[in-house]
């Protein structure tokens, strides 16, 4: 399969849903229904990130900015120097505790549960919705939508 670029990703938000797996479909129309109608959005991944992480939340963030989304990617724990440049264009903010994400949907990536995302509580994502997007075993589908593939790397 050919990866999308940018522009291509401007001019067509369906696009989320024809990438992916046979069967994915389906979900990826929620979660592009979720972004479509987000007016902001918040990437969260797991605490101490590592490269799959930070590399899935830019990766995202580019997307959605894009398609012409307020995205930021927050997360509990300080980028590690080693994967600094993963994050050319500083999209990566560290979250203060206690304030509230302003987002009005929240994915959370490459986390297993809530309490993999360290120290922002679930209580800051105010009234956002939450997408569940993860490959380890044991997930307990703790979003509004959640797509988890175990087989995934």
């Amino acid at each position: 399969m050919t990866l999308p670029n940018a522009k291509s990703l401007q001019s067509n938000s369906a696009l989320l849903s024809v990438c992916g797996e046979p069967g994915d479909g389906a979900t990826a129309a929620l979660i592009q229904g979720l972004v479509d109608t987000a007016a902001s959005v918040a990437i969260i991944g797991h605490e101490r990130p590592d490269g799959d992480c930070i590399g899935s939340e830019v990766a995202l963030c580019s997307i959605l900015r894009a398609q012409g989304k307020r995205a930021e990617i927050v997360n509990a724990d300080p980028t590690p120097e080693r994967y600094l440049n993963l994050d050319p264009d500083a999209m990566i903010r560290r979250h203060r505790p206690g304030a509230p994400l302003g987002a009005n949907l929240v994915f959370v990536l490459d986390s297993t549960d809530l309490k993999r995302i360290g120290k922002i509580t679930p209580e800051e994502f105010g009234g956002a919705r939450i997408v569940d997007i993860d490959h380890h075993p044991g997930n307990p589908n703790f979003g509004n939508v959640n797509f988890v593939d175990t087989a995934a790397a």
